[in-house]
Order: structure tokens, then sequence, then C-alpha cells
């Protein structure tokens, strides 16, 4: 089932930090509290508290601040790590918005961090929202402003909100939420995709052409490499030959929109667990595949873990275009981590000690492990080849 976590009310009021709600015309979930804006787990601190009042109409006269837009309350958790910000923050006010009813570029957003001790960096507005502002300013035309900023204020003015007030945000369409429709995420991706005027549309490919074969793009990172990644993309081109084309790609080095273009034009994603593994959402490529690569005994030490991305990457090409593999032996993982692993005792590890050996690992991936994989994708890349019209608009 989908979670929601949200509190829409036509009339509120902010005063020496609390939120003062009427009568709410529409309540998702549980009451909350505290405002607890994040979705991701463990990440809830507490603002500004929350009443309800029968009617808070008595008092709007006392208001020394009266906004008139729809406002939204949102806290950018982990911000601005990729997944987290795209998939916990970005997807949730998308889909909020859609379920409160409020045009794209008509509401105005507040946005707090993570870290509390953030309140005296932020100004009244937040300046820089880095590669992600075409995303914020769709959302919104004006501004993004600052959460503490409102806080500050309330403790000396009365704040007044006349329309809509959203105090966080449906998790509906969150990356952690099961049972979400492969067409909601798709109507998201190409909603990001429309921000950035990136086409949509895939094109039948044919791998006869050298103009038009296979691209595999290999994803490269700082940590939890795959340390024989080069060695991958050579046996790849040399094993395809004019059929396939290998990049290895550091999406951490360059920018989201780039990141968006790399994966429209991707038929095959190579990936270790992490959140590169999102981006496959971006690409819309009904023939695509991806084939995620787990860390040695990552679901022995961390149940689950990574089982998330397949609801994206089957969004982003199609239902069960999806591979997955962990290293299987212990001589594959780096000579420090290797030695960590060895001695392991899994009753005596705490679920956080469990989850850092399964993420710190820098690993080889065995060429006839690597081929079978490859070959499994290749051929299902080529059956649906054979089966596309001219054009897909999936």
């Amino acid at each position: 089932m989908a979670r929601f976590d949200s509190l829409i009310s036509p009339l509120a009021m902010l005063k020496n930090s609390t939120f003062l709600l009427n009568e709410m015309e529409w309540t998702i979930g549980k009451n909350l509290s505290q405002w607890s804006l994040g979705s991701h787990p463990g990440r809830v601190p507490q603002f500004a508290s929350i009443k309800f009042l029968p009617s808070v109409h008595q008092l709007f006269g006392l208001c020394d601040i009266n906004i008139t837009q729809p406002s939204l309350f949102v806290k950018l958790v982990y911000w601005p790590q990729h997944g987290h910000t795209l998939f916990n923050v970005i997807s949730n006010i998308y889909q909020t918005m859609k379920e409160i009813k409020v045009e794209f570029g008509r509401i105005r957003l507040y946005a707090a961090v993570d870290d509390v001790n953030a309140i005296n960096d932020w100004n009244e507005k937040v300046s820089d929202l880095g590669q992600y502002t075409p995303i914020f300013k769709a959302f919104s035309n004006e501004p993004v402003y600052n959460y503490y900023g409102l806080i500050k204020d309330s403790l000396s003015q009365t704040i007044c909100f006349t329309k809509t007030i959203a105090i966080g945000v449906s998790k509906r369409l969150d990356h952690y939420t099961v049972g979400i429709s492969l067409q909601d995420w798709r109507s998201f991706s190409k909603w990001v995709l429309d921000v950035f005027q990136i086409p949509t549309t895939t094109m039948k490919s044919d791998t006869k052409s050298s103009s038009e074969r296979v691209v595999l793009t290999l994803i490269a990172r700082s940590s939890r490499k795959i340390l024989n990644l080069s060695q991958l993309k050579s046996i790849s081109e040399k094993t395809y030959k004019r059929s396939m084309f290998a990049q290895i790609i550091d999406l951490a080095g360059i920018s989201f929109a780039d990141q968006l273009r790399y994966m429209r034009n991707t038929t095959i994603l190579f990936a270790i667990d992490g959140t590169a593994l999102v981006n496959s959402l971006f690409m819309l490529n009904p023939c695509g595949v991806v084939i995620h690569i787990g860390t040695y005994m990552m679901r022995v030490l961390v149940p689950g873990k990574g089982k998330n991305f397949r609801p994206l990457v089957e969004a982003g090409t199609g239902k069960n275009r999806y591979i997955y593999s962990e290293i299987q032996r212990l001589i594959d993982v780096h000579d420090v981590q290797r030695n960590r692993l060895r001695n392991i005792s899994l009753f005596k590890m705490t679920p956080s000690q469990r989850f850092r050996l399964a993420v710190q690992q820098d690993v080889r991936l065995p060429l006839p492990q690597y081929l079978k994989l490859l070959k499994e994708a290749m051929n299902m890349v080529q059956l649906c080849f054979n089966r596309l019209p001219g054009n897909i608009n999936p």
C-alpha cells in the first residue's frame, strides 16, 4: 500500500512556531503531532508543533503577515544526494501537487534541510538549488522559501495562510513505497524529461546499423567500485564488435540534465548497487535492460537491499527486464574488506554494522559471470528489437 503523511487544510496560522489548523477539509494519513516532512526512515526532525482548532477564522484579525498563495512545506532529505532528492523529495512534491489539485507553477514552497544546525546559514529564500533548479521552477513561479526563516518570523509575528496549506508530502510516489503503478512512474519520468526539454519518443534501433548500435552504459563510482570496469568495457566491445557501443560514465561528475541524456540513449545499463540505478526510470526504452550487481553477501547482510530499484527499472524499460546478480566469491572482494568479511559473525552484528559491511565493498566481477549476464541482456534486447514497430512511445 502507498504511504501518506500529509496534512492539508484550507486555513492555517503559524504563531510562536505552532501551526494552528482549522478542522481540515482533507486529512491524508495519521494526524501529525510534529511536522515530519521527510520520507526517509529515521529522518523525522521536530520543527513546529501542530494544533487543531474548530476554526482559525477568529484569529485572522491578528495577522501580521497574510500569505494568499497555496503553500507546501517540504523537507529536503539528504540534500543534495541524488537518489533521495529525486525520489524522496521531488517525486513526492509532484504527487502532492496533483493530489491537492494545485496547478504546477502556482504554489509557494517552503523548504527545510535535514540538519537543524543549518538554520542560521539560510536566508529568507533558498538562493541555490543547483542542478535541480529547473524542476523547482516548474513547481513554483516564485523562489523557494526557507522554512527556518518563517519559524523565526513566527516567534514575533502571526503568519496566516488563507489558501490551501499542505504540511508534509504524499508518499504515494516515493521509491520506498511498494505497489506504485509503472504508469505513474512513467508519467513522472516524462514530466522530468519535459522540464529539461529532452524528447521522450523512442525510435526502433537497428543493431545492423553502425550508427544505431546497442548502447551499453557502465556506471563508475568513487566508492563501492567495480575495480575491473575498464576490462568489462573492453571485453564487451570485443565480444559484440559492431553491434555494441560501450561507455563508462561517472554520473557524479556530470549534470543531472546530462545524466538524463545518457539514460535516454542507453539500451543496457550496468551498475553496482547504488542510487545510479534510479536513473533507469529515465531510459524510457521498452527494449532496455538493467543489470544490477550486488556486493558479496549483500542480501544476506541486508535482506531486501536494492529491491526498491526494480519498479523504477521496469517503468523505464518493461516488465521482467531487470537482471540481478551478486558477487559470488570472497576472493573477488578487495583485500581489506575481504578480511573483514572473512571474520564476520552475523548474529553478533547490529543492523547498521551489517549495512556498512554490505555497502563498503570494492569488488571485481569475474569475466565469465559478466559475459553470462551480458549475453542474457543482449538476447532480451534482440528479441525485443525483432518485435518492435517503427516508432514507440512507451
